[in-house]
């Protein structure tokens, strides 16, 4: 041992080298900033000033960046998807007689799916975000012949202000991937419909048959969440389509080619309130 050097010297230099080279693999790798930024996201969460921003933040990038990609790869699912809506005839008294058809859209965001709607509609709109509303109003001015009843900022677990059997169909397209409670969202859908009202949905889903793909999903998952306003990767089909009330006549799973891999799986379909 040197002179003057204390019995534990050289055990703790090789530490601070140990987490120094350890800190170095973590930079390297963005695995320390990201699971900073997941520790910041879980103490901050609740709070409402953190829940604003982050839903500002999440409208700029989704209309200013995402839209378009989206649209671009989603457009034709829903063309598809959305095309009965032409044949159906509205249930609500006094509607069917004007060629009108009383629609419901949870989540309408920036108005992707306007496009979609047969003219004549009367377009009742959900969402959560207030930060889309100007971007949808500005949307809607493109799309003289759909009516905008309401655009109720609120959350679809709790549709009060719309009445009980009353909307002859609702949408959601990637909307109950974020939803606090899915099956308080079909309990609403539900009862606003009207008897043999329609529920469109378009919603990415959990990975059911490859393990890795699931996994990868659950380790982007915390991640994911604290830029898409609390999106959930691995949403389970099964809290969609095994619902009381509704029977579903179209739902199919699909794989979107041209998404990000954690948001590939798809569940497509139609119910029917019985």
């Amino acid at each position: 041992m040197v002179e003057g050097e204390h019995p534990y010297h050289s055990k703790t230099m090789s530490e601070v080298v140990v987490r120094k080279q350890l800190l170095g693999i973590l930079f390297k790798y963005g695995l320390l900033p990201g699971t900073s930024l997941l520790v910041l996201y879980l103490m901050m969460r609740d709070s409402n000033g953190f829940k604003r921003f982050q839903r500002r933040i999440f409208a700029w990038i989704y209309h200013y960046f995402s839209s378009n990609r989206f649209r671009k790869v989603l457009d034709p699912i829903k063309e598809e998807l959305f095309l009965s809506l032409n044949g159906l005839q509205s249930k609500v008294p006094g509607l069917a007689s004007n060629g009108q058809l009383r629609i419901l859209e949870i989540g309408v965001g920036d108005g992707s799916n306007l496009k979609f709607y047969p003219k004549g509609t009367l377009l009742t709109s959900v969402e959560p975000n207030p930060y889309f509303e100007k971007m949808f109003e500005t949307n809607s001015l493109d799309f003289p012949g759909i009516v905008i009843d309401r655009f109720i900022t609120g959350s679809a677990e709790d549709m009060s202000d719309v009445p009980s059997s009353s909307i002859d169909v609702v949408v959601s397209t990637h909307v109950l991937c974020s939803v606090e409670s899915v099956e308080d969202c079909l309990r609403e859908i539900t009862r606003v419909l009207v008897p043999e009202g329609k529920f469109y949905y378009l919603e990415h889903i959990a990975y059911q048959s490859c393990r890795a793909s699931y996994l990868l999903q659950l380790i982007v998952e915390p991640f994911w969440k604290l830029f898409s306003d609390g999106c959930r990767l691995t949403q389970s089909p099964d809290k969609i389509t095994n619902y009381v009330g509704l029977r579903s006549e179209k739902n199919d799973r699909i794989f979107v080619e041209g998404l990000f891999q954690v948001m590939r799986p798809h569940l497509v379909g139609i119910a029917v309130k019985t």
